[in-house]
């Protein structure tokens, strides 16, 4: 498991097209390091950081959890976890006969955060001659229990290599959580006070090339605040409902009641308009029909059957007794009885059917003038055969 003089140009040439590296060659002695971009462990959760290095000859490279802003000197400062009177930097170092797989190096940092965002960098860094080849970082999110089987994992791992190297071996602290306060609601709605003690609890566990930091007991809340919402009760009506769902489905049914209702009124309204319509165009038709309307039914010949009747009156005072005096109220009768069957064109009848208005003014004008040779008969105090003898000429003319 100890590799030394690993030469990084073979390694390529044997294949290994993968190595997506940055190489630091330092010809001589002095300050050389790869600073990553910022990231962070989210408040609450547990992040493993790895990364992956290899160096080689007489190269040590170190590896550290920097702080992510600069310092009054443009550096970074080293992330060192503090718990009452232990502490640990977050940092390892790397040579070529570090502990390795496959002639690499992995360094990795298990971070449980508390209630706190943990913001940082990786810093990889050497003052030595010779040659780091740094692969990349890879940060992975997992819960508690995958964390502590990887800690078992580590310790049997690195307890197999049987070895007295302090860097192999795993050491740690413990921490108390302070006090913390908690606030419930009692049955009465009443905010309720009561003192949490917590456990001592390792906060720390690692060695040279694994370190396991739990933040929890450090980055802790003073107050946990667990009351509840006031519940609405007979006595107090002031409060709001405990189903804000409830509320929510209450305004759409009355939205959609609302809505109904206004299309029900709708289609009424428009019923009506649409009955009244029917019922005034059916009043003309009707109208219109009663023109030519008999007791027998339908029918458009009345004007020639009502000239036919005032012909027969005319032909009986023709026929009647040449000594008999003229009789006057016989001929105003005719005279009523022509007026009684004149029929009259209704002014929607006149306006929607030209024609026959037409035929309506025809027996108008036959009327009038059977009625002017009655009144020229009268005027002139002339018998009715002497009116029905020139009639009569005036055919055979």
């Amino acid at each position: 498991n100890f590799v030394s003089n690993i030469d990084y140009d073979a390694l390529v040439n044997a294949g290994n097209t993968y190595a997506q590296v940055v190489v630091v060659d330092n010809k001589v002695a002095g300050l050389s390091q790869i600073v990553s971009s910022i990231n962070t462990v989210s408040k609450n959760t547990i992040s493993r950081i790895s990364v992956k290095l290899r160096a080689y000859d007489s190269a040590v490279a170190k590896v550290s959890m920097v702080k992510s802003e600069l310092n009054e000197d443009y550096g970074y400062d080293l992330i060192n976890f503090k718990a009452g009177n232990n502490s640990v930097d977050l940092s390892s170092v790397v040579n070529s006969q570090s502990y390795t797989k496959n002639g690499w190096t992995t360094v990795n940092f298990y971070i449980s955060a508390g209630n706190e965002d943990i913001s940082f960098r990786i810093n990889v860094s050497t003052e030595t001659a010779g040659t780091i080849v740094f692969d990349g970082i890879q940060i992975a999110s997992m819960d508690a229990a995958q964390m502590n089987a990887d800690k078992t994992s580590f310790r049997l791992n690195f307890a197999e290599l049987n070895s007295t190297d302090p860097a192999y071996t795993f050491t740690g602290f413990d921490h108390q959580r302070p006090n913390a306060t908690v606030k419930t609601t009692d049955e009465n709605g009443e905010t309720v006070e009561t003192t949490q003690y917590y456990p001592l609890t390792q906060v720390y566990y690692g060695n040279n090339f694994v370190k396991f930091v739990d933040y929890t007991t450090i980055n802790a809340d003073a107050v946990i605040d667990n009351t509840t919402k006031d519940e609405t009760t007979d006595d107090d009506h002031d409060h709001e409902s405990e189903d804000d769902s409830y509320q929510v489905s209450l305004d759409a049914t009355l939205q959609l009641s609302s809505i109904i209702i206004a299309v029900v009124l709708l289609a009424v309204m428009i019923a009506i308009v649409v009955r009244n319509g029917l019922k005034k165009r059916a009043k003309r038709i009707a109208k219109t029909e009663q023109y030519y309307e008999s007791t027998s039914g339908f029918d458009r010949n009345a004007r020639e059957r009502t000239l036919k009747k005032i012909a027969e009156k005319k032909s009986k005072i023709a026929l009647a007794n040449d000594d008999e005096e003229y009789d006057y109220e016989a001929a105003q009768n005719i005279n009523e009885d022509e007026e009684v069957e004149e029929v009259i064109v209704d002014e929607e009848v006149t306006e929607s059917k030209e024609v026959e208005v037409v035929e309506n003014e025809e027996v108008v004008e036959d009327i009038a003038s059977d009625n002017e040779v009655v009144e020229n008969n009268e005027t002139t105090e002339q018998p009715a055969e002497e009116v029905n003898s020139e009639e009569t000429e005036n055919k055979g003319e």
